[in-house]
């Protein structure tokens, strides 16, 4: 798993300052992304000229562990459920989650395995995101006929909330099962509690929605990637990393990111839901949505 986490910090407000040390070869990935795949990222990054950034990006994915976090801390975990709050006055949610299809050609090996509902190969990426819009976990490894559920069933944050290790809810569509960590909307909401309690889910997890929207704004290479599926993840976590420290600087997109639900993104046939996650989300809806 690739975890990145880069809370309590504000956008630059003067021009943006040169890229620390530590973070320079993940900015000449990007550079290079930009030079091959004609990415529109409005980031500006004073980079020294001796780098040639030619072989960056496949030893990418070697750099992150020591610039990731793996969970929010205490005091983080309830900053981020005040902003969620005053975004829609949902209550404990110190996340929204989804997933987003990233075309590519089609492989040479498993050719298969890539190709998801809609009949195209892509990587079906997990993208979990807090309310500045910093994606805060990113699983990029699973072929596109992968469902959703299963990504998140089998990543190790999953376990983390199983064994209690998280403080809060993470907000997800009907593409996921409700679980006591992870809320759900009702499938057929009753008048009432439940009808408000699905309009703040839907207007909270738009969030995700944006987020997953600027990022595809600001790096159009991954409209299709030309590349192997292994190549393909290094390429949009390098994406995401840079995606943060742009969102982290208040760089604004290139474009308009389209905040609408993913037109690839579809959930037919919604996994079943856990009786605790019910009872948890009923928990909630009557408690802050009467």
């Amino acid at each position: 798993m690739r975890l990145l986490n880069l809370p309590g910090i504000r956008p630059w407000a003067g021009p943006p300052p040169p890229v620390p040390a530590h973070l320079e070869p993940i900015a000449v990935s990007g550079f290079t992304l930009a030079q091959t795949f004609g990415s529109h990222s409005t980031l500006r990054l004073k980079i020294s000229s001796h780098h040639s950034g030619n072989h960056c990006v496949p030893h990418l994915p070697a750099l992150l562990p020591s610039h990731s976090i793996c969970s929010p801390q205490i005091p983080i975990a309830y900053s981020l459920i005040s902003l969620f709050l005053l975004l829609q006055g949902f209550p404990g949610v110190i996340g929204c989650i989804d997933g987003t299809h990233i075309p590519i050609i089609a492989p040479s090996v498993n050719e298969g395995d890539y190709v998801n509902r809609k009949s195209f190969h892509s990587i079906n990426v997990q993208i979990i995101c807090d309310a500045a819009n910093i994606i805060t976990n990113v699983e990029a490894k699973w072929p596109g006929s992968v469902h959703d559920s299963r990504i998140f069933r089998e990543c190790t944050l999953s376990t983390k909330f199983g064994h209690g290790e998280f403080t809060g809810y993470l907000l997800g569509d009907r593409g996921y099962p409700c679980l006591p960590y992870l809320l759900t909307p009702y499938p057929d909401p009753e008048p009432g509690p439940q009808q408000r309690y699905n309009l703040a889910h839907c207007r909270t997890r738009a969030r995700v929605e944006m987020t997953i929207g600027m990022l595809k704004a600001r790096f159009q290479c991954l409209q299709r990637l030309r590349v192997t599926p292994e190549r393909a993840c290094d390429i949009i976590v390098a994406c995401v990393i840079l995606h943060n420290i742009a969102t982290i600087r208040g760089e604004h997109c290139p474009s308009e990111p389209n905040i609408s639900s993913d037109p690839n993104h579809e959930h037919p046939d919604p996994p079943t839901d856990i009786q605790d996650g019910r009872a948890v989300r009923d928990t909630v809806c009557h408690n802050h949505f009467l």
